[in-house]
Parts: C-alpha cells; structure tokens; sequence
C-alpha cells in the first residue's frame, strides 16, 4: 500500500507540474508574441500615432486576462500605456528595463501576473515592450487539472486497498490451511499429509516439500521403531538365559564346580551382550547415515550354538538340526 500511495503520489505530482510548467511556456510565448505584434504595429504608424494603436489594441483579442502594454525609450520613460482595465498597473523597475536591453527579453512574475519585456531595435528609437498579463484559464485548467489528479489519487490507493485485500487473502488462504494441517500432525498421525493441487504454483510446491519431509519422518520414525524392537528382542534372549541359569543354581545347593561352570556360562552371556550391545550401536549409526563394515559369517557354526544358547534359557528345550544337502543343476540352452 505504501508502495502504491508513493508511485500514485509520485505520477499525480509529475503530471501536474509538468502541465503548469507548459502552461507557463504557453503563457510566456502569447505574451511574447503580444509584445512583437505591438512593436509591428507601432512602427508602421505614421509618426508613432498612439492613439490609432490604443484603437488596435483594444480591438485585438486576447485569450490573457488584464492585460497591460506599456513602452519604454531609451530613457526609460513611458511614451505609451495600454490596460483593458484602467486601474490596473503593472510596474517595472529601471533594472529589469536594462536588463531587456541586454539579453533582449526578460520573462518575470509576480504573483499570477506574468511579464515579458522584449527589446525591440529595429528602428530609429529602440523601445523596451512590456505586456503583463494573467492566465486565467491556464489557473482554472490547473485548478481542474488539481482537483481531477486529487480525486484520482484518491480512488487509485480506494482501489489499491481492496484490491490488496481482496488478494492478499487469496494469497494467504493456502498458508492458514497448510498451518491448519501441519499443527494437527503429531507423532500419533504422521501419516497425515497436507492437500496438493494441479496447479503448479508455490503454494502447491510448498506443500509438496512439507509432504516429502513428512514423509522422511515417518520413515525415520519406523526405522526407530524397529530398531528399539529388534534391540529389545536380541537383549532379552541373553537376559533371560542369565535368569534361568541363576535360578536353577540358586534352587538347591550345588558343588563348587557346578557354580564355576555357572558362572563361565554367565560371563559368557555377558560376553555376548555386549558384542551384540557393540553391534546395535554400530547400527545405529547407520540409521543416521553412517557405514558399517560386515564381514562373512559361519551359518553353520551359528546353527551349532542355538543348541546352547536355548539350553540356558530352558533345560526343557531340545534342539534338533537337520542338514540337507542339494545340488545344483546348470542346464544349458539348446
């Protein structure tokens, strides 16, 4: 709106000067045009007849309001004076009449009044002309003209508002909706995505982005998920070995050896727990975007020790492997 009132302001005000400056142009060129249409005339009366040019002054029309003629000789006295309106004067000082001497016409004005003194030498007596005049249909036209770029100022920052208004909430309505939707998402629906359109503007594209990171989230939040179910599953086995085999000794008394072999058994456990401990941590790394180096294992060697590790969880567990061997037949193609 600022932006709008200033560039409004700024056309309004350089369309106004710029007609009063041509108004002042115009206004300037009539009166001077007036002052040599005068010195033409008196000229080429027989012996300065003043009076044949009083009666064709007052014949000739002007488009200026009080209008005032007056020459000046070479002494600056005034040998002739013509007004549309006997009371009114228009004064001239011996400066400005030297002045026009010198550079040929000075423009001035003073208040609405507009001069020009025009030196005219084309003959015998040089003369200072000086016609004044008020423009008063240039001062009404810029009042109009005033009044008019005023108005249109004004109707132009009307509009400019309910323009802004109106658009801007179209604008913003897309950004109350993603806001509305992205305060409901929690860690209970991360599920939940914001609406898109076909329409391939910013608002949709930035719903796009807010989905794609929603959508890193949720798998991020599942990656979690399972990791903390795969850790408790795989801590849980040893644990519960541990339990079963101090309970069982803790259940009646036992030798010396049978406590030894116990307790290796545990350490064992412990040993184990905290290679697999090593091992969820190494994974967790890489669900960070970490690398984890593997190496091969033995899957017969992993099969080989299910029988123990079931045995310290329960004694009443019996494992039972069966090994098959198959061989693979490569065909080749007609």
């Amino acid at each position: 709106m600022l932006l709008t009132v200033i560039v409004l302001a700024a056309l309004c005000a350089f369309v106004y000067y710029h007609t009063a400056a041509q108004k002042e142009k115009i206004s300037q060129t009539r009166l001077r045009n007036r002052a040599a249409t005068v010195a033409s005339f008196l000229f080429k009366l027989p012996e300065k007849d003043f009076t044949l040019l009083s009666k064709l002054d007052s014949s000739t029309s002007s488009l200026l309001a009080f209008e005032n003629i007056s020459i000046y000789n070479n002494r600056n006295q005034r040998i002739y004076r013509y007004a549309k309106n006997v009371t009114d004067t228009a004064a001239i000082d011996a400066e400005m009449l030297n002045k026009a001497r010198l550079d040929g016409q000075v423009n001035t004005n003073i208040g609405q009044r507009q001069s020009v003194a025009l030196y005219y030498q084309q003959s015998e007596s040089p003369v200072v002309i000086l016609v004044s005049a008020v423009d008063e249909n240039g001062i009404l036209n810029l009042y109009d003209l005033r009044k008019s770029l005023l108005f249109a100022l004004v109707a132009g920052i009307f509009l400019a508002f309910i323009s802004g208004w109106f658009f801007s909430r179209q604008l913003l309505n897309p950004i109350s909706k993603i806001s509305t939707t992205v305060t409901s998402i929690s860690a209970t629906n991360i599920e939940a995505r914001l609406p898109t359109s076909t329409v391939e503007d910013e608002w949709n594209q930035l719903a796009v982005t807010f989905n794609n990171l929603l959508s890193r989230l949720q798998e991020s939040f599942e990656i979690q998920g399972r990791f903390i179910s795969n850790a408790a599953h795989e801590l849980s086995t040893p644990l519960t070995s541990m339990s079963n085999q101090i309970d069982v000794v803790l259940h009646k008394s036992r030798t010396n050896e049978e406590y030894l072999a116990v307790l290796q058994s545990v350490k064992a456990d412990v040993h184990h727990m905290t290679s697999l401990t090593q091992q969820l941590l190494k994974l967790a790394q890489t669900a960070r975007g970490g690398a984890i180096q593997t190496e091969p294992v033995r899957i017969d060697e992993v099969l080989m020790e299910l029988p123990l590790v079931l045995k310290k969880i329960s004694p009443l567990y019996q494992v039972k492997i069966f090994l098959m061997s198959c061989q693979i037949m490569k065909s080749s193609a007609p």
